[in-house]
């Protein structure tokens, strides 16, 4: 993932270990995500909306993700991003269904909401090989 955006409304300085956040290297994308995860620490249940897009023209392709918290309205949570590798509107797809997880607490109770049944199928193969 190379940083672009994220954006937020608040900001929390509280101690805190999300183990979460360290599947990714450390770079500016990182920075942005421990401190999206310091303004989600208190919530043990988070929803999400995710999306991830795909343009292709002539010889120019970007791939994008971003995702908004919705559990707190009064919040203004979100992130987006552009992805680079294994280029797909479902790989995009995954990479902001990702950033969402890695900001949440190990224990926490997630809901994602995405528009991709690739992504969806994926995630259930997952969570549940069975």
């Amino acid at each position: 993932m190379s940083a672009s955006e994220s954006s937020s409304s608040s900001s929390s300085s509280s101690s805190m270990s999300n183990e979460n956040l360290k599947i990714i290297s450390p770079s500016s994308l990182h920075l942005k995500l421990i401190d999206i995860s310091h303004q989600l620490f208190s919530f043990n249940s988070l929803n999400f909306y995710t999306d991830g897009s795909l343009f292709r023209q002539d010889d120019m392709t970007k791939m994008g993700f971003g995702w908004i918290f919705s559990s707190d309205t009064s919040l203004d949570i979100k992130h987006n991003d552009s992805c680079t590798h294994w280029t797909s509107s479902t790989t995009a797809e995954i990479y902001a269904i990702m950033a969402c997880l890695i900001t949440c607490l190990p224990d926490s109770t997630i809901n994602i909401y995405t528009n991709s049944n690739c992504a969806i199928h994926n995630s259930t193969i997952y969570t549940h090989p069975n």
